[in-house]
């Protein structure tokens, strides 16, 4: 009997092989589920489709993150079209136009650039809250932009050719990737323990591996793109013709990419010229498609050979704790389930909030800060008086030409002291001693005789800063404009100088 039940054992263990694993051709076993099984046994030529929903989104940086739904091929889904397998839980719609969009963008300044390739998660995040602006702030995109505007005092001109072959979209109620799914109930065993300290460090630690968002519709095709950094003087000088500027740029993109003359621009030559003389950085960037050749290509060839090199042009999406919802946790109790929702929530809006710099970000004001992402309108702040009242720095004894490099008047003052109403703090003291050697001669035949002396000399120097007291006049003292050194840059501005009218005290370095 014993023996019986241990072939039967076995024999169904067999079965389960069969039925969850398949042999190749080469001798190798393929899960069930693996999409080389959907294609093995296809006459015709099928592409797998690669450019899915259902990944984790770092808002804030645009970047690729940890899977939150499940990537499967069980089904064997085929595009409408027929021409791509699909995994399970997402459904690509062919956009049947063969229309190649083509516009150009100006952005004075960099708080309204917009990302090439997520446009639409950065402008509706879904987030319900007042720092939802920076979205797309921290990628490398931005930041490029915004150092090369604040370098080179420019303008930004994108001209884009667009074109877009399908629309995947993530179906409702998509089993959620088993790593994610794990971070979850990590999480939920942490609540239900009442471990609430662990319960939101995970979920913090959630947000930085997965993102703050889940991509729920991707727009697939390829791009073409020029960036151009054009001085802000030509953009201040042709404020009134704003076409003419972006036309003037389309057609210097056009040149580039021997675009036919139904993509031409009207524009006079003589623009075109100033315009070109007027970059100071010009970058073409291709996204998918054919490897372009410059001035050897035509749109036409371009648009007609993207199925095999598909990219994302577009994303859009939800907020990543959306996907918390006890029809998808069934596993876990339903209050729990709703209480990890709001401390992923949590998390996600910290992560906000956290990289939220406000400061003026206007290029013209004496308040300007560099590292701000988010005015708070202290760009034009009215008259006021500032408890600084400069510094200044005094050296006594010694050598005159030795003392000559280690003072500074007070430029409110022009000397030594500090404005009526403000009182002299000791900042900072120190000596030096400086050993000169003094010779004395006398006759005694020749040659003369002569003795040397050793003298030592000693300075006093003293750096001082003044402070208010009592009431002071109006736009009275300096206002603190921070401190750099031969190696570190002022914060405010991000350079080696000063963004405002500031004073630093000498020192003896």
């Amino acid at each position: 009997m014993r023996v019986i039940l241990v072939i039967c054992s076995l024999v169904l263990l067999h079965v389960c092989r069969i039925e969850g694993e398949t042999g190749n051709s080469d001798g190798s076993v393929m899960v069930f589920g693996n999409p080389r099984l959907c294609l093995r046994d296809r006459d015709t030529q099928v592409l797998r489709f690669e450019t899915l929903p259902g990944g984790g989104w770092d808002n804030l940086r645009n970047k690729e993150m940890g899977r939150v739904f499940n990537v499967n091929y069980t089904q064997c889904k085929l595009s409408d079209d027929g021409f791509y397998l699909i995994p399970d839980g997402v459904t690509i719609v062919p956009v049947k136009s063969s229309e190649v969009e083509t516009f150009a963008e100006l952005f004075v300044h960099w708080d309204n650039y917009i990302s090439t390739l997520s446009r639409s998660i950065n402008v509706d995040a879904g987030l319900h809250i007042t720092d939802v602006s920076i979205s797309g702030h921290f990628s490398d995109e931005f930041e490029s932009v915004k150092q090369k505007q604040f370098k080179e005092k420019a303008s930004t001109i994108r001209i884009q050719a667009r074109y877009v072959r399908y629309t995947a979209l993530s179906e409702p109620d998509t089993p959620l990737h088993p790593g994610f799914r794990n971070r979850l109930q990590r999480i939920a065993s942490h609540l239900q323990l009442n471990r609430t300290n662990m319960a939101r460090y995970e979920s913090q630690l959630l947000v930085r591996d997965f993102g703050t968002h889940v991509i729920r519709s991707v727009d697939v095709g390829a791009a073409l793109e020029q960036l151009d950094q054009v001085s802000s003087s030509f953009v201040s000088q042709y404020s009134s013709q704003k076409n003419a500027i972006l036309a003037s740029a389309s057609a210097t993109f056009f040149s580039v990419f021997s675009f036919s003359a139904s993509y031409s621009q009207n524009t006079s030559q003589e623009m075109i010229d100033q315009y070109t003389n007027s970059r100071v950085h010009s970058k073409i960037n291709t996204f998918g498609g054919p490897v372009i050749r410059p001035n050897n290509n035509s749109i036409n060839e371009w648009s007609a050979d993207l199925d095999a090199n598909l990219v994302a042009v577009d994303r859009s999406g939800d907020p990543i704790y959306y996907v918390i919802t006890p029809d998808v946790l069934t596993e876990i109790p339903e209050s729990t389930v709703f209480q990890m929702y709001n401390y992923i929530q949590e998390a996600v809006q910290q992560y906000y909030e956290y990289n939220t710099y406000y400061g003026c970000t206007a290029l013209d004001s004496p308040n300007f800060s560099f590292q701000a992402n988010m005015d708070d309108g202290t760009c034009k702040l009215l008259p006021n008086n500032f408890t600084f009242g400069g510094v200044y720095q005094t050296c006594t004894g010694g050598y005159t030409e030795f003392c000559e490099h280690r003072t500074q008047k007070n430029p409110i003052t022009g000397d030594y002291t500090c404005p009526s109403g403000y009182e002299a703090v000791l900042l900072q003291e120190g000596s030096d001693s400086l050993f000169r050697i003094r010779r004395e001669c006398y006759s005694c035949w020749f040659p003369p005789c002569c003795k040397y002396f050793i003298e030592e000399s000693r300075t006093l120097y003293k750096a001082y800063w003044c402070v208010a007291q009592g009431q002071l006049q109006q736009q009275s003292g300096f206002l603190f404009g921070g401190v750099f050194t031969g190696d570190t840059n002022n914060p405010p501005n991000a350079s080696k100088e000063l963004s405002i009218r500031i004073l630093l005290p000498a020192s003896s370095n």
